[in-house]
């Protein structure tokens, strides 16, 4: 809030008009995270980006990590409502077994929580590995080329030769 009342609203929207007005061939190198705004306010194609390269460990899309919150929120929401399930299946188990009740409530928590943090890691995984991985921003558009930390130089090199022949 202390940020947003200082203008950093209007500070970012200053940047982006700012990049937006360039002029000159414009080139971007992702060389670890883009994600949302953050992206979509520097130098992108849909910002007048003339070329977009990424190496092959940069994590691309809208959302970043928190976005398997949205991408499986069906998978997640069931996920959630098996966990209470079985936390009270287990309770009820240990409860049975003559486990005090204060013990069998701890433990059977404990066992719910390890299982949905699999779940979730699992699902987590599957973000980056499906949503969050330069191949995907490639088949979309998002970015023109992968690059190896060897080749950055030269393929660099090789755009301006290029936005140097043809530019207007």
């Amino acid at each position: 809030r202390e940020q947003e009342a200082l203008g950093i609203v209007q500070a970012g929207r200053a940047l982006l008009d700012a990049i937006v007005d360039v002029r000159t061939p414009r080139i971007l190198l992702l060389v670890r995270n883009a994600f949302g705004g953050a992206y979509a306010s520097f130098n992108n194609y849909p910002t007048g980006a003339d070329l977009v390269l990424a190496l092959p460990t940069t994590r691309v899309a809208v959302m970043g990590p928190a976005g398997k919150e949205f991408v499986y929120k069906d998978e997640l929401r069931k996920a959630r409502a098996r966990a209470k399930q079985m936390e009270s299946e287990a309770r009820a188990a240990l409860d049975a077994r003559g486990v005090p009740s204060a013990e069998a409530e701890t433990e059977a928590k404990h066992e719910a929580q390890a299982w949905l943090r699999g779940v979730e890691a699992e699902l987590s995984a599957r973000y980056e590995r499906e949503l969050m991985n330069p191949r995907e921003a490639l088949a979309l558009g998002s970015i023109s080329r992968l690059v190896m930390p060897n080749e950055i130089r030269k393929a660099i090199a090789e755009g301006l030769v290029f936005f140097m022949r043809h530019y207007e």
